[in-house]
């Protein structure tokens, strides 16, 4: 039996943490977010280093690029405009399509998606008879730069989640919340 558990929320909820306390704790052979096809893509195709796009440091680097609007953006604002922007308005199943293809590749039994921020993709789990949780904000979160994004709030009326969770910030509370899926997912 294929198990796949996704995990929404906005940036800085602790979408990222939950998932690699849930890897860590046994809950899934691979783990994967729907946003590594899209860094892949952009850093290959607009020159920078991979790593930058999976830094805070890094999303605000500036990249000069002559396909890039008026020729320059950073990082952060390159991978919503790319992934948004350019290629879900092509096709709204674009990244789920290469999602699709990276599991019947690597053959995963059971696989975390760390980042469901669009309906296609939430639809996607659930038609695959996957989990899905999501992390509210916290009550001292402020929205960051980007949070007004298309990807921030495609999801905020979504009601088909199977747990939905507003954890205090910090590591100990989102690793409780790791640890309530776990006993929710078999």
């Amino acid at each position: 039996m294929f198990i796949v558990i996704g995990i929404s929320g906005k940036i800085g909820t602790g979408k990222s943490t939950v998932s690699e306390i849930l890897y860590r704790m046994g809950k899934a052979q691979a783990w994967r977010d729907f946003g590594d096809a899209i860094k892949e893509d952009c850093s290959e195709r607009f020159g920078f280093p991979l790593e930058w796009a999976y830094s805070a440091e890094g999303k605000e680097r500036v990249i000069f690029h002559p396909d890039l609007p008026q020729g320059s953006m950073r990082v952060r604002h390159i991978l919503q405009w790319w992934g948004t922007d350019v290629c879900r308005k092509q096709d709204p199943h674009h990244w789920v399509k290469k999602m699709n293809s990276w599991i019947t590749v690597n053959r995963p039994n059971s696989l975390i998606l760390g980042d469901i921020r669009f309906m296609e993709e939430a639809e996607y789990i659930l038609h695959m008879g996957g989990w899905l949780f999501r992390l509210e904000p916290y009550p001292e979160y402020h929205n960051p730069p980007g949070g007004m994004h298309t990807s921030e709030m495609d999801l905020d009326e979504f009601s088909g989640w199977h747990g939905r969770y507003r954890p205090s910030f910090g590591y100990k509370h989102l690793h409780a919340v790791a640890r309530e899926i776990a006993q929710i997912v078999p």
